[in-house]
């Protein structure tokens, strides 16, 4: 782990040296190339006030997503739920280690091809489809606490790119820190299709569901519509 200031002083002399080749290749080497360069082990930032803050880098106008956090849903099927859900929805799969398989993107603007949506309020998010009845949701409850558990603060950090695979190299040129959970600024991104939810579980051989983390996952470049406060941390 290091401190904040720490941090900002050598982000200053990594952005000195101009663009950096990639140490990994595909969408994880701008973070994994970024922590090599800081020397973390563990890709977290002390602060004074707030105690830890996660790094993230990012390419800078990706339209890539990020792993926000993975919560599994309420529901009245309790821990028959997984089990139900490939039941009535999975498609069959070719992989050797199973029989079928629900791997799906759902946002909460239109239905996708597996005839899913989510559904906004107030109070809960709930997963519909639009042929079958479904009791699977969240509570704004749950969704807060998970995300206050998961970030309590972000420092977040831009790269210029260019290049492609192992010949990728980066520019870490900006970094800011992300603060105060926005609860409605959250919920709104969700309604606006910012937010999307993934579906990754499938059965296997023996009959078992094996789930692999229903995720919230946003776009990197509205990741900032769910904090209160931004600090620039090194300028562009």
């Amino acid at each position: 782990m290091m401190d904040i200031n720490t941090f900002i002083k050598k982000l200053e002399e990594i952005k000195a040296k101009g663009y950096i080749r990639t140490l990994r290749r595909g969408d994880t080497g701008v973070g994994h190339t970024l922590e090599q360069e800081l020397g973390l082990t563990e890709n977290n930032i002390a602060l004074p006030d707030l105690g830890v803050a996660e790094l993230k880098a990012a390419r800078r106008n990706t339209s890539s997503m990020l792993t926000l956090f993975t919560k599994e849903p309420l529901s009245d099927k309790g821990r028959k739920r997984d089990r139900y859900l490939l039941d009535t929805f999975a498609y069959d799969s070719d992989k050797e280690d199973r029989i079928k398989e629900l791997y799906t993107t759902i946002n909460a603007l239109d239905y996708n091809a597996q005839g899913f949506k989510l559904e906004v309020t107030n109070k809960e998010i709930r997963l519909i489809h639009k042929d079958v009845p479904l009791d699977v949701y969240w509570t704004a409850e749950l969704l807060q606490k998970t995300f206050e558990d998961k970030i309590p603060a972000l420092v977040y950090v831009y790269a210029d790119h260019m290049g492609e695979d192992a010949d990728e190299h980066f520019h870490y040129t900006e970094a800011r820190l992300l603060k105060g959970f926005d609860f409605k600024g959250f919920m709104k991104a969700v309604q606006d299709g910012y937010i999307k939810v993934d579906l990754r579980m499938h059965m296997k051989n023996n009959g078992r569901p094996r789930n692999h983390g229903t995720a919230f996952r946003i776009l990197r470049s509205h990741l900032p519509i769910c904090f209160k406060e931004q600090q620039i941390l090194v300028k562009p």
